[in-house]
């Protein structure tokens, strides 16, 4: 007995691209739709959503993960995505992480050495 559309991979193909998008429910976004319906109907034309903070770090995270298993080291392939993805702000990126690095050596929190490291700063 054959499968309806073909014999083996031919059938699987035809049975999969009969599928209507259009239609296509998934947990995501039924779990959208009980929450709201117009972020269901936004998501369903197509508009574009915004990614969470912790979304983005993850992806970037993916990214640099390929990238060493591409054949670069983990420190270049950080520091190549870092580039692309904040060149514009990196320099002061970097200063306010040396900044921190300041802050968290002046001293314990709610002590004179810290208080009076803020009142040196501009």
């Amino acid at each position: 007995m054959q499968p309806p559309g073909g014999t083996g991979a031919a059938a699987k193909d035809t049975m999969m691209n009969d599928t209507n998008d259009r239609f296509h429910l998934s947990v995501s976004g039924m779990r959208r739709y009980t929450a709201c319906g117009y972020a269901y109907k936004l998501d369903r034309d197509g508009a574009p959503r915004r990614s969470s903070a912790a979304a983005w770090f993850g992806s970037l995270v993916h990214r640099i993960i390929a990238r060493a298993y591409s054949g670069a080291t983990p420190t270049d392939a950080h520091e190549q995505l870092w580039v692309e993805e904040c060149g514009s702000i990196l320099d002061a990126l970097e200063q306010w992480s040396d900044l921190h690095l300041l802050y968290q050596a002046s001293g314990k929190p709610n002590t004179k050495a810290r208080e009076a490291w803020l009142l040196s700063l501009p």
